[in-house]
C-alpha cells in the first residue's frame, strides 16, 4: 500500500506589513510585534545606541539608523524591496508641543512633516500618529486628508499628559 496523506492546503494568511518610525526601542510597535498577523519589516531610529537596542530586540527588522530626513524615496524602496506597507507607526518628538514642557521651537518641530512626507511615498493602507495634544497646535499636522487619510478616530487617553 502507498503511503500518502491526504489533507485540506490552508492558505497562508497574508501578515501585514508595518513600517515604525521614530522607533526608540519598539514601544509604539510593541503590540504588533507581538501579534503575528504583523510583521514589522522597516523601522527607523535616530540616535545609534537607541537603534542598536531596537536591533537587538528585533533582529529579524530592518533597521535604517539616522535621520528620518535623510530617508529617500530611493531608501525607502530598496529598504522594503518589492513590498507594500501597510501600516506605518510613529510618534515624532513632542517636546516642542508639551504643555509640560518649555514649548521651544527647535528643529525637532516640525519632524511630524517628514512623518508625513514618508507616508506620501509609502502609501500604507493605515497609520497610527501618536503624540501629546499640543501638537494640534500645529496646523499642517492635523490635514492628512491631503495626502489621502481621514481620522477614523480619536483614540485619545487619559494621562498626565494628555495624548493624541
Amino acid at each position: 500500500m502507498p503511503d500518502f496523506f491526504i489533507g485540506v492546503i490552508m492558505p497562508e494568511i497574508r501578515k501585514y506589513t508595518v513600517v515604525d518610525l521614530f522607533a526608540g526601542v519598539g514601544g509604539l510597535s510593541y503590540g504588533f510585534s507581538k501579534n503575528d498577523r504583523f510583521e514589522i519589516i522597516l523601522a527607523n531610529e535616530m540616535q545609534k545606541d537607541i537603534a542598536k537596542a531596537y536591533s537587538l530586540s528585533h533582529p529579524s527588522v530592518n533597521m535604517l539608523q539616522g535621520d528620518i530626513k535623510n530617508l529617500s524615496e530611493d531608501i525607502l524602496r530598496q529598504a522594503i524591496g518589492n513590498r507594500t506597507v501597510d501600516v506605518v507607526v510613529g510618534g515624532p518628538p513632542c517636546q516642542s508641543y508639551s504643555m509640560l514642557g518649555k514649548r521651544q521651537m527647535d528643529a525637532r518641530a516640525n519632524l511630524f512633516m517628514e512623518y508625513k512626507r514618508v507616508l506620501r511615498i509609502l502609501h500604507p493602507r493605515a497609520f497610527l500618529f501618536e503624540n501629546v495634544k499640543g501638537i494640534l497646535s500645529m496646523e499642517p499636522v492635523i490635514q492628512t486628508s491631503q495626502i489621502g487619510y481621514h481620522p477614523a478616530q480619536d483614540m485619545s487617553m487619559s494621562a498626565r499628559n494628555s495624548r493624541i
